[in-house]
């Protein structure tokens, strides 16, 4: 088969260009593309680092102030 391609050029390039095509089109109709999908998230995670801290010093001047702060919002 790669010796009739070869010999025949014409035949490979209408081969190649209908895979193109075949492929383009179906990249435009079939996939979906999105900047931001759509997501509703259930959990959402806070992080706040603070290196060299003890586990006093970051609930006491991080963890309670982020729940005082959040304490407000529903759910």
């Amino acid at each position: 088969m790669i010796a009739w391609f070869a010999r025949n050029s014409v035949a490979a390039n209408l081969l190649m260009f209908a895979i193109v095509v075949g492929g383009f089109l179906s990249v435009t109709r079939f996939v979906t593309f999105e900047v931001f999908p759509p997501s509703d998230p259930e959990v959402v995670t806070v992080q706040v680092p603070l290196r060299g801290a003890t586990p006093e010093d970051v609930e006491l001047g991080i963890a309670v102030r982020v729940e005082e702060s959040l304490a407000d919002l529903e759910g």
